[in-house]
């Protein structure tokens, strides 16, 4: 799916520690689970991908933390940015 992958590119622009790239894979394992989700309650795929990466948040927001969050390599701050993560969903 083009749009997660190209959603999750712009959202992780810059950051290439290997947390950041679990994170990444992290982030798409969820999105495509919402994707699912929302398929089996009878949405059409571009209805679901369109529904769940508007869930998820605005990527220029989201950057931001993400690059600060990363840049700092504080374990602490990734494991409240996952469960921030899975609050949403």
């Amino acid at each position: 799916m083009k749009q997660i992958d190209d959603y999750l590119n712009q959202l992780y622009q810059g950051l290439n520690s290997s947390e950041a790239k679990e994170s990444k894979k992290e982030m798409k394992m969820h999105i495509l689970e919402v994707v699912n989700e929302l398929k089996s309650e009878g949405k059409n795929e571009n209805e679901a991908v369109k529904i769940a990466l508007n869930r998820f948040g605005e990527k220029k927001h989201l950057n931001g933390g993400l690059y600060s969050l990363f840049n700092s390599q504080k374990k602490l701050q990734v494991t409240f940015l996952k469960l921030e993560l899975l609050l949403l969903f």
